[in-house]
Formats: structure tokens, C-alpha cells, sequence
């Protein structure tokens, strides 16, 4: 076997092994044969030194996740992981509508023009008002909104297109501020990881996939953003970081993803959706992952309070995270290893 080869079986090994068995000798002899060029000297140094160009291992990539997360026919195991996914990728999405529907009340509230709560005293923010940035962030930051509403309602490319639209937005404002500030912390490479997986999940939005139920997406939408507008405009005036701990936005995700692990481990009902646990592992580890490296950004910058509060989330997070993996994992291994179990997989969709 030639190195080009080897190394081309090396990245084939990302695709399922039913899929391989398959397919592999033809992809391989198709590559070799449109990468091997008319000169022997020049087809012997590719044979030998040769590798898969980035192109190909990107689609290679591609390939893999359409297999496992958009294939109608894949194990159960492949279904529930694809469901899952959506679950928690619609649940990012969500968390970022919320926040971006939130910035837009709490910039009305500056201005006095939130209705039913009045503004700030002594002009406390008047320098937010006319700062181009803070325009920026807000125009970007509700661009998660449509994006959020279109995978609920709309076409699924519709949905996917919002998304990438918010994604891309999103990335370079993030990209933008590591300009403003010094050093640069290591929160905006978290937030720049998750656009980027979130990016890649939109694979498993495909149009065989079962939809969610819409309503209860719906009505949550508007009760965390009356929810979390009401807790900033009653935080952030206080001089006491206690009360403020709630302006964080890691603190934010970190109180919902807990709040919705509990629920989810408390009812018996909820606790046999494996596709809701699985979703809610890949939340948690998130969440997780952007509260702990959120914690040294805020070093001499913030109250110390603050990170004790953080240090809690973490905690909390911890606290629920394991027993959401010991579940999802006991009812992974319980999945049929028959792809045409119909009952399951009826079953399975009704929980998504």
C-alpha cells in the first residue's frame, strides 16, 4: 500500500463502518486515480509522500456527519446522537435569541423607552447610548431571533440559512472585539468554537428530520427574555455584586442548562427521552467549558464575588452534568441494534 493511499484510508476511518465496507476501495481508487499525475518521476514522489488535500478531508468530514446525523436508515444509535443534536444546538440558538432580544429591552431601558420600568437615575449609562458598538452588538445580537423562529417554523433551509447568517455575524463582532480589548481573553475563542460547532450541527437540521413541538419553544422564548431583562434592570444599578451576578451571561446559560437538567433528572417522564439527555449532556459540557475559562477573564477586572459565584455555577454544573452522562450512557447502551425497529423509532420522535 502506497503512503497516498494510507493516509487516505486514515481519513476514510471517519465514516461509518457499514458505510466503508461499502464504499471505501471505490473512493480510494477514485482519489488515487485524480490525484496521480502523467509523469512517472512526479507519480512516484505522490505515491510516497502524497497526502489527502484539505478539500477532500473537509468533504470527507462533511460526509461523515451527513451519515450520521442525516442518514434515515442509520442505527438507532446514529437517530437518537442526530436528535440530540438538534435539540441542543436549537437550545444554543435559543440562549442567544434570549440574550439578543434581552440587550435590545435593557438599551430601551437606558433610554427610558422600556415600557413599564423606568430608566436609570442620574444618567448613570448616558455614555451607552451613543456609542456605535453597542448599536452593532444589538442589531447583531437579534439576528438570533428570526434565526431561532425559522428552525421552529419555517422551511428548514430558511432555518439554516438564518442561523449561518446569525453565525457568521456573530463570529465577527466576536473577532472585532478582541481589538478592544488587552489581553484578549479566552471567552471569545469559546464563543468562536461553539458558532463553529454550531455551524457544523446545522447538518443534522435536514429535511427528513422530525421536528420539534413549536409551542413550547414559542412560549419560552418570551418569558426568558421578560425573565432576564427583568433581573438586569433590577441588578445592575445595585452597587452590591451580589445582586449583580445575574448581568454574567456564562451565569445566565449556567442558571437555565441547571434549571433544565433538574427538571429533566426529577421527572420520570423526561428522564426516558434519551434524545432530551443526550442533548442536555452536550449542553452542560458547553456551558461548563465557557463558565471555567470566563473565570480567569474576570481577574482584578470584577468584584471577587463574582467569581465565587462563578466557582457555584461550576459546581452546579458539575453537580448535574454526571448523573445526566450515567443516564444518557445506561440508555445508550439499551438502544435495538436493529436500524428498522419502527416501534423505537416512533417512540423516539415523539420525545424530540
Amino acid at each position: 500500500m502506497s503512503g497516498i493511499e494510507e493516509r487516505y484510508r486514515f481519513v476514510l476511518r471517519l465514516l461509518p463502518a457499514s458505510y466503508r465496507q461499502r464504499w471505501e476501495e471505490d473512493m480510494v481508487a477514485a482519489f488515487l486515480e485524480s490525484v496521480t499525475p502523467d509523469d512517472p518521476e512526479e507519480a512516484e514522489f505522490v505515491r510516497d509522500y502524497g497526502r489527502p488535500s484539505w478539500p477532500e478531508v473537509f468533504s470527507v468530514v462533511g460526509l461523515a456527519l451527513r451519515l450520521r446525523l442525516a442518514h434515515a436508515g442509520a442505527p438507532p444509535r446514529y437517530l437518537v446522537w442526530a436528535q440530540a443534536v438538534r435539540l441542543a444546538s436549537l437550545g444554543w440558538v435559543f440562549l442567544n435569541a434570549v440574550a439578543g432580544a434581552t440587550i435590545l429591552a435593557f438599551h430601551l431601558w437606558l433610554v427610558g423607552a422600556l415600557p413599564g420600568v423606568g430608566a436609570p437615575m442620574n444618567g448613570e449609562f448616558l455614555p451607552l447610548r451613543t456609542d456605535h458598538w453597542v448599536t452593532a452588538s444589538v442589531v447583531i445580537g437579534l439576528l438570533w431571533v428570526p434565526a431561532y423562529l425559522a428552525l421552529l417554523l419555517a422551511d428548514r433551509r430558511v432555518g439554516r440559512a438564518l442561523v449561518t447568517l446569525a453565525v457568521i455575524a456573530d463570529s465577527g463582532l466576536l473577532l472585532a472585539s478582541t481589538g478592544r480589548r488587552d489581553p484578549v481573553g479566552g471567552t471569545i475563542f469559546v464563543l468562536l468554537a461553539a458558532n463553529a460547532l454550531l455551524a457544523l450541527s446545522l447538518t443534522a437540521f435536514h429535511r427528513h428530520a422530525s421536528r420539534v413541538r413549536p409551542r413550547p419553544w414559542l412560549l419560552a422564548l418570551p418569558v426568558g427574555v421578560v425573565l432576564a431583562t427583568f433581573l438586569l434592570t433590577t441588578a445592575v444599578p445595585t452597587t452590591a455584586p451580589v445582586a449583580a451576578w445575574w448581568a454574567d451571561w456564562p451565569a445566565q446559560c449556567s442558571f437555565v442548562v441547571v434549571a433544565a437538567s433538574i427538571v429533566h433528572l426529577c421527572v420520570p417522564r423526561f428522564r426516558r427521552m434519551v434524545p432530551w439527555t443526550l442533548a442536555l449532556v452536550i449542553l452542560t459540557l458547553a456551558v461548563l467549558i465557557l463558565r471555567v475559562v470566563s473565570l480567569p477573564d474576570y481577574r482584578g477586572l470584577v468584584d471577587p464575588v463574582f467569581v465565587t459565584f462563578g466557582l457555584v455555577e461550576t459546581g452546579a454544573l458539575v453537580a448535574v452534568g454526571v448523573p445526566l452522562f450515567v443516564l444518557a450512557a445506561r440508555a445508550l447502551r439499551r438502544l435495538p441494534a436493529n436500524p428498522a425497529d419502527e416501534a423505537w423509532s416512533t417512540s423516539s420522535d415523539r420525545h424530540a
